[in-house]
């Protein structure tokens, strides 16, 4: 558990959805954002794939009630 992928789907008042990359192992405080750094583009890959497959299995296994589907859509990476 050396890194830490986050997806901010949201998308009002002028945001748009942003991913961050934090080594927590060597950065514990989250100060460095990685996404852009090249030397870290495998990890990002990993991490994405990783929250891809951690969404589509909540998307499956989600209750069907009170607006969750439309909810388990928002948080679909859009890059």
């Amino acid at each position: 558990r050396d890194w830490k992928y986050i997806y901010w789907p949201y998308d009002e008042e002028g945001c748009e959805p942003t991913e961050e990359l934090y080594h927590i192992a060597q950065d514990p405080l989250e100060l460095k954002n990685l996404i852009d750094d090249p030397k870290h583009a495998d990890d990002l890959i990993r991490l994405r794939m990783a929250y891809d497959y951690q969404l589509a299995d909540w998307q499956g296994s989600g209750a069907p009630h009170h607006g969750y589907p439309a909810l388990a859509q928002k948080f679909k990476r859009v890059n």
